[in-house]
């Protein structure tokens, strides 16, 4: 599936991907897009030309500050609104004349990747930390004393709560973190002397759940946000 918008063949950011993001330019407030190739789409412009109303959910969403409201309709618009993309942006385009001949809105929604500035794509309100990789689970053991890793932890991965407020976009500098340790006998204060560097992979629950309810295992990938 080629694009009318220059793609590079080793591009992950091809039509078969279209992630959604947030993004600002030196011009243009925090707002909603996709990126294609060496260039992101503004949707929430096309948004409020009303390019979107045809497809059967709040195309309202779209022209929030963050990704929260849209990722709230549910699996269903997230796929229908990006089968739409697709359409779009494919070089045999079925409408043309919305986007890739309408010169004077394509100059205004399609922006070089390289001058914008990415941020959040939602505003986090707490975060889950699963062990599934076991030699970290056995380390982290290890530091509050435990000689291994719970049985159970070969049936359902540990996991912890998090600080939403140290999730940061990527290219942040990140902190040396301070608490408390023992140095000779004596209990000090001062930044940590070891730093444990991970790769993470997360997921955005888009729908939340009352307190004290579950969300059963067949309704689950409902509840999430696929950003690729």
């Amino acid at each position: 599936m080629n694009s009318w918008l220059p793609v590079h063949p080793d591009s992950d950011l091809s039509l078969h991907n279209l992630p959604y993001g947030t993004f600002s330019t030196s011009t243009l407030s925090n707002r909603i897009g996709t990126a294609v190739g060496d260039h992101v789409l503004d949707l929430r412009t096309l948004a409020e030309d009303g390019i979107f109303d045809c497809l059967g959910f709040d195309a309202s969403t779209l022209r929030e500050s963050t990704l929260n409201k849209f990722a709230n309709l549910g699996r269903e618009a997230h796929r229908a609104l990006r089968k739409y993309l697709q359409e779009l942006l494919r070089e045999d385009t079925p409408r043309p004349g919305l986007l890739r001949d309408h010169i004077d809105r394509r100059n205004i929604v399609v922006i070089p990747l390289d001058e914008v500035q990415m941020h959040l794509p939602m505003e986090l309100g707490d975060y889950t930390d699963f062990f599934v990789g076991l030699h970290h689970a056995q380390n982290c053991s290890k530091l509050f004393g435990h000689k291994g890793v719970p049985a159970s932890y070969f049936d359902c991965p540990l996991a912890y709560h998090g600080r939403a407020s140290s999730v940061v976009v990527s290219g942040t500098n990140s902190h040396r973190p301070h608490g408390q340790m023992q140095r000779q006998g004596e209990t000090v204060f001062g930044p940590t002397t070891k730093l444990d560097f991970e790769v993470e992979l997360a997921a955005f629950i888009s729908r939340g759940n009352k307190m004290g309810d579950s969300i059963d295992a067949d309704n689950s990938e409902d509840q999430f946000l696929v950003l690729c």
